[in-house]
């Protein structure tokens, strides 16, 4: 990237500084567009800037992962609603809040604690088979949270209106 970049301000563009050779930058501005050039480096850098991420990710998950105590709760169910919009989401966001991997079981199924769309289908499967506890597995930070919630009903009140949080889950708000 660096000798492209070299190629594009020496050679191609005049940036006012003043070359002695003149006639071998006018030969190459013909040969190479310099704006193709441009936007070339560009996006070379960007592919890679976005690859040494993607793999950096991936290796602070791993190093996460391996270095997170786990453990598993069982809790009740929100009481009379089940899993829907807000509980769900609650719990969903205690979960991406620490980043590591929690997974909610219920009736044998394992769903993933961190997505709303997940905790709600495990929601339908609950209700379709009255199941009243689930068992979160995962980070124990996270299932600390997610114990304090289900205490308060998961932030609901018997007809579903939202109720002021403990202390310790202010962030959700």
């Amino acid at each position: 990237m660096g000798r492209l970049l070299h190629l594009y301000e020496r050679h191609l563009i005049d940036i006012g500084y003043k070359y002695i050779y003149t006639k071998a930058r006018e030969k190459l501005s013909t040969l190479v567009d310099p704006n193709v050039l441009l936007d070339c480096t560009i996006n070379y850098g960007l592919y890679y800037v976005n690859h040494f991420f993607a793999y950096g990710k991936e290796v602070a998950q791993e190093i996460l992962r391996s270095n997170v105590e786990r453990s598993s709760i069982v809790v009740d169910i929100p009481k009379d609603l089940g899993f829907h919009c807000r509980p769900s989401l609650m719990v969903a966001k205690i979960v991406q809040n620490y980043g590591g991997e929690v997974t909610m079981v219920a009736g044998g199924d394992e769903f993933d604690a961190s997505s709303v769309l997940d905790i709600q289908w495990a929601g339908g499967k609950i209700q379709k088979e009255k199941i009243e506890q689930v068992e979160f597995r995962g980070d124990v930070r996270a299932l600390k949270d997610i114990e304090t919630l289900a205490g308060v009903n998961y932030g609901e009140d018997r007809m579903g209106k939202g109720i002021p949080l403990p202390k310790s889950l202010q962030y959700l708000r």
